[in-house]
């Protein structure tokens, strides 16, 4: 089958190509030379013909930021890492973490050719892939020069899996090459054994970005006396089921506030039709300002990338979005990490993970709908209590899974 894949990969790759060059217009220079590293390309960088000791991969910005301790792991060992990541804002992250002391390039597109030469020029001695990604071609090739590959923080969802499997003929160039895989659960190890892995392949190491959020986000910000709950990467449809929620809070509540991040800023002008609409009073969210107390505003909306952190620190309940529509769910260790209570929708396919372990601890409470939410939020806004036994419920969960560094490490060094 990788005969039939290596086809279809060829015919669309000029096309391909062509889409990331054009998404790579909006980032840094630096990032827009590197693009000639897609196809294999190194002679506008600073490879000086010595082998690289590590190859570090994450597909985005998110995965960038997990992996981060680990790369300063391996710089502060003075091994010489290649960085590589797949879209152009996430190199623009790792330029920007990392400047000069690691070799930047794009992960090589996965056709034959092109991947046969990056490897080549770079002769990494392994290679670490941060979550799920499974590229047959790549694999294969570093299977046959001899570079083991090691996921860490290994995901893989019930539809994953399935996925994997209907299409087994092609992703076992894959799976065959993956020398270990630190995962983040029980589940998840068992998974990657039914793909093909052996129990000694699997080891369950935890989750990599909870550590990240103790480090960078230790002090929650100052918020006011009345109830603020936020609603963190909504979707379309949800955002009504949210100022539905809101408005039955308020009828108890007439202070409560609502701070709400749409997942996408192209949702911007729906939302404050929506609000308009319930004639809501809003504001543009500004973590550098105090939430008014006044009763003002009743809503406060996130129109910037990088605040929804901010925006929880003030809160005192968090509710996930991505959970309410079929998304799969959003991250529920960010406000877990601050110690708030966390609400979500049954759809965190995504976040199963993390589902199970808040869940167990008492940190987090699935909604089914509508009428649950508002149930939840109630509840939690009656009984300060609850708010805190929940918080610190969530909060040990995130500080349990900040040991999956060393794991991940003592991992990696054992294969």
């Amino acid at each position: 089958m990788l005969w039939l894949y290596r086809l279809i990969v060829a015919l669309i790759s000029p096309l391909a190509l062509y889409k990331l060059r054009a998404l790579g217009q909006s980032c840094s220079p630096k990032t827009q030379a590197l693009s000639p590293t897609r196809v294999g390309d190194f002679s506008h960088t600073e490879l000086d013909g010595k082998a690289i000791d590590l190859w570090i991969h994450g597909a985005s910005v998110g995965e960038i930021n997990m992996l981060q301790a680990l790369i300063e792991h391996y710089l502060n060992q003075n091994q010489r890492v290649m960085l590589t990541t797949f879209t152009p804002t996430g190199l623009d992250r790792a330029i920007e973490l990392f400047g000069q002391r690691v070799d930047h390039a794009f992960l090589p597109i996965d056709r034959r050719k092109s991947v046969e030469r990056w490897v080549n020029q770079v002769r990494p001695k392994r290679l670490i892939v941060g979550e799920t990604e499974l590229w047959p071609e790549l694999y294969h090739q570093c299977q046959q020069k001899g570079i083991s590959i090691v996921l860490v923080n290994a995901r893989l969802s019930q539809k994953r899996m399935r996925h994997y499997q209907r299409l087994k003929g092609l992703y076992r160039y894959a799976i065959d090459a993956i020398t270990v895989a630190a995962c983040q659960t029980d589940q998840e190890a068992k998974r990657w054994q039914t793909l093909g892995l052996g129990a000694g392949q699997t080891v369950v190491t935890g989750n990599l970005k909870a550590r990240v959020l103790l480090e960078d986000h230790s002090k929650p910000a100052t918020k006011t006396s009345a109830f603020v709950w936020t609603a963190g990467s909504v979707h379309p449809e949800e955002d009504q089921i949210v100022l539905a929620s809101h408005l039955a809070l308020l009828k108890d509540h007439p202070n409560a506030t609502l701070i709400i991040a749409p997942r996408h800023l192209t949702n911007l002008e729906a939302l404050q039709r929506a609000l308009e609409a319930r004639d809501l009073q809003w504001m543009r969210f500004d973590p550098a300002q105090p939430l008014k107390a006044d009763g003002s505003a009743s809503v406060y909306v996130i129109d910037a990338f990088g605040q929804l952190m901010e925006a929880y620190g003030m809160s005192d309940v968090a509710f996930v979005g991505g959970s309410l529509v079929h998304v799969g769910g959003h991250n529920l260790y960010e406000p877990a990490s601050l110690g708030l209570p966390v609400l979500a929708g049954p759809h965190l396919d995504q976040q199963q993970a993390a589902r199970d372990a808040l869940e167990a601890a008492g940190g987090l409470v699935v909604v089914q709908d509508k009428n649950a939410l508002s149930e939840a939020l109630s509840g939690l806004a009656n009984n300060a209590s609850l708010r805190i036994k929940m918080g610190e419920a969530a909060h040990s969960v995130v500080q349990r899974e900040a040991l999956a560094l060393q794991r991940t490490i003592e991992a990696i060094e054992s294969h």
